[in-house]
């Protein structure tokens, strides 16, 4: 028989044989010999077998059984969040559409009527393990994707960065923490919306567009306004996403507020041009300063040969001059 790949991936796969009779049940057993058989015998047990912690991995339930018959063990079943995902196929006598049609709104799979035939049950139980396999797959990958959707997401909500994506009409559908944090508005209050509102200049939003469309990419500062009015430069580089039929499908756009960069920058450029004031000035000072020597040394050759008057006026040109120098 074709085995599912439920059990080809792993250990064989577990089916639970409900029925109240025990011939029933070894016929069920010797057909399905391959699998991990398990057996009950009446509802309550079925619910304490699908609640444990090793789970069955099909049900095949008889309906007419004493006490809790098999329409509402499926019922219970499907009611459960634990256990509704568990396959039930209904092996039963009996043989009225109306009560294979209930069976199947209940919840169950398939429905088998005895006398069993053994190509028929291996067939179905294979069948359904093996979508059951597919099914457990798509989950098992939809988490894994969910799960990788999430670790990007954190990264991009942990990014210093500001990150920005558009979607192909350039309206914005992701606005990271940095961005909310630079631009002061919460992500729920742009989605959807053009970026225009962030730029000073409105019509920045459409000639970033059509660059970004005509060359793919954009890079440049641009000056933008955060929600409080307070203007800011920030560097983008943006770059268009395309789907497998390279068709633009969105834009994504990193920036860095340059604010306290060009600051620093204009800082250190005011710095530079007073070291070169100061070293200019201190070239000029020495110069003064030699010549105010040599006025001196000349001051002491003239005061035999020169009034007093004459002595007293050089002094007190000498003595402005060295006390500009010394202030400048």
């Amino acid at each position: 028989m074709n085995k599912s790949s439920v059990e080809a991936s792993s250990q064989p796969a577990r089916i639970l044989i409900v029925d109240d009779q025990k011939t029933n049940i070894d016929i069920l057993k010797d057909i399905l010999s391959d699998y991990d058989r398990r057996i009950a015998l009446n509802g309550e047990q079925v619910l304490k077998v699908v609640e444990s912690d090793n789970p069955p991995d099909l049900v095949l339930l008889d309906i007419m059984m004493p006490g809790m018959d098999g329409y509402e063990v499926c019922r219970r079943m499907k009611s459960d969040p634990a256990t509704r995902d568990i396959p039930v196929i209904f092996v039963t006598a009996k043989t009225r559409v109306e009560d294979e049609i209930r069976g199947f709104e209940l919840g169950a799979v398939d429905y088998i009527t005895k006398p069993v035939s053994e190509p028929i049950v291996q067939a179905r139980v294979s069948n359904h393990l093996s979508l059951l396999n597919i099914r457990r797959a798509l989950e098992s990958r939809n988490r894994d994707l969910l799960d990788r959707e999430r670790y990007i997401r954190s990264l991009i909500d942990q990014s210093m960065d500001i990150i920005i994506s558009m979607d192909a009409k350039f309206k914005i559908v992701e606005f990271n923490a940095a961005a909310q944090k630079a631009f002061g508005r919460k992500a729920e209050d742009v989605y959807g919306q053009s970026p225009a509102s962030l730029f000073i200049d409105p019509n920045k939003a459409d000639q970033i567009d059509v660059l970004v469309e005509s060359r793919g990419s954009f890079s440049g500062e641009v000056a933008c306004r955060a929600a409080d009015g307070k203007a800011f430069p920030v560097l983008w580089t943006m770059g268009v996403l395309k789907d497998d039929n390279d068709v633009r499908s969105g834009v994504i756009c990193l920036g860095r507020d340059i604010g306290m960069e060009k600051k620093l920058r204009d800082m250190m450029q005011r710095k530079r041009e007073q070291d070169v004031a100061r070293h200019a000035l201190g070239g000029v000072r020495s110069a003064v300063m030699r010549e105010v020597e040599s006025l001196t040394t000349l001051r002491t050759q003239l005061e035999s040969s020169v009034s007093d008057d004459v002595l007293e006026r050089f002094d007190q040109t000498l003595s402005q001059l060295t006390a500009s120098v010394a202030q400048k």
